[in-house]
Order: structure tokens, then sequence, then C-alpha cells
């Protein structure tokens, strides 16, 4: 299970974005935009770290959302 209190590390560089924290069961994470549209979603299964590339996407804000699925 995904626990909150755990760090995630967050590198953005050029149009690629990296979530560097331990996954232990299956998660999904979730990209959304300023105005909340979703626009990334990726599953996540026992990894320690994710890479999602937003090149098709404007500089910007955007949010993200780890969600436990297991």
């Amino acid at each position: 299970e995904f626990d909150p209190s755990t760090p995630l590390n967050f590198i953005s560089t050029n149009d690629i974005v990296e979530f560097s924290t331990p996954f232990t069961t299956k998660a999904m994470v979730e990209i959304f935009t300023i105005t909340g549209e979703l626009i990334r979603t990726t599953d996540v299964d026992d990894a320690s770290s994710i890479r999602c590339s937003l090149q098709e996407q404007p500089n910007g804000i955007y949010f993200i959302r780890i969600r436990n699925t297991s």
C-alpha cells in the first residue's frame, strides 16, 4: 500500500516527470492540468520509480494524485 507519509521525490526535466518512492503494491498515478483535466494515467505495480512524458503538454502547473488500487 502506498503510504502518504513516505517522502515522494519528484523530478521534472524537459518534458519528463519522474517520481521516486517505494510502491510496494498496485497504485495509480494521475496527472491533472490546473483546470482539473485528467491528462495522464499510469498504473504502477511494485516499482521504485515512475517516468511520465508531458511532451505534448504546454508548460504550466500540473497536479499529481497517487491512489492505491489493490
